[in-house]
């Protein structure tokens, strides 16, 4: 029975930790208002932002692109992400890796995520 018992707990603990790790706080701005943000699963096929003030939007990848930058001389990775509402979101992270940027093909909103390239 006791070994039952840690055995439980071991899983909670495990559980715990690769929750917290999936996720990670973010310096993130929306259309340039700073508003912090949850981000899991960036770079894969689904894409969550849970932003502090209670909503949360997960994005499906349907494309990723691989570009070549003749003067830094790499590649960079752009993906496009679509949103619940099928509006397209372009993912790109600056050249230099400060930072990364979804913006909304059609209406120009923006989110930023400082200090973070997936």
């Amino acid at each position: 029975m006791k070994s039952l018992r840690w055995a439980t707990i071991l899983i909670c603990l495990f559980a715990f930790i690769a929750t917290n790790k999936a996720e990670s706080q973010e310096a993130c701005y929306y259309n340039g208002k700073n508003i912090g943000c949850y981000v899991s699963g960036a770079g894969d096929k689904y894409m969550t932002v849970r932003w502090s003030d209670g909503l949360t939007q997960t994005y499906t990848q349907v494309d990723i692109k691989k570009e070549y930058m003749p003067t830094f001389g790499r590649n960079r990775l752009t993906y496009t992400y679509k949103d619940k509402y099928s509006g397209l979101w372009y993912y790109y992270c600056s050249l230099n890796r400060a930072k990364s940027t979804l913006l909304h093909s059609s209406n120009g909103n923006s989110m930023e995520f400082i200090g973070k390239c997936w």
